[in-house]
């Protein structure tokens, strides 16, 4: 039986040791990466010095500190993400206000009691207005008159595009080529 304790207890201190070479090992890795960044890398990717001294400084841990470590590990971490202050959240295009402009013929707009509407084309387009991004919806109700249902029907016909099947109106392509060609920015900003 003491033997087995013993053998158990001699177990345990080599699986911390080898955890401590293990983290000694990534240290190292890191700071041997860090070095060969700062000698070898662009300047433009090159380390503070101070990064390096913090790096080279390394994590000092004693035993017990690990044991504690292994007994949290056990537990479900739950992380909680702090909103970044100063920073707005990305919008994406599905997050845009939609701004609908309903394209009606005149002589409907005349006499709306002699026409029904049979359905719709629907054209959702990305725009831009000076200082915010939007959606512009453009509805194109059909129309068929009530007296005499064999007439085809009716749509005012669709505003002009810039492409065919594009997703951008051309103030939004025009904002793109001016911050692209004449205000110098690239276009992922």
């Amino acid at each position: 039986m003491g033997e087995d304790k013993q053998l158990q207890k001699e177990n345990k201190t080599l699986r911390r040791l080898l955890q401590d070479a293990l983290a000694e090992n990534a240290i190292l890795r890191q700071e041997i990466d860090a070095l060969a960044q700062r000698i070898f890398g662009k300047k433009s990717e090159q380390l503070d010095a101070n990064q390096l001294e913090m790096l080279l400084s390394g994590i000092e841990s004693s035993p017990e500190s690990q044991e504690d470590q292994e007994e949290s590990n056990q537990e479900p971490a739950t992380k909680s993400r702090k909103p970044c202050h100063g920073l707005q959240a990305i919008r994406t295009p599905e997050d845009l206000e939609v701004v609908e402009e309903v394209l009606i013929p005149d002589f409907v707009k005349v006499d709306p009691d002699k026409w029904k509407e049979i359905g719709r084309e629907e054209n959702q387009r990305l725009d831009y207005q000076p200082g915010k991004f939007f959606w512009r919806k453009t509805i194109r109700p059909k129309f068929v008159r009530r007296d005499n249902r064999g007439l085809p029907p009716v749509i005012e016909p669709a505003p002009l595009e810039l492409s065919l099947g594009g997703k951008a109106t051309a103030a939004f392509m025009a904002y793109l080529l001016v911050s692209r060609f004449c205000d110098h920015l690239p276009y992922y900003r």
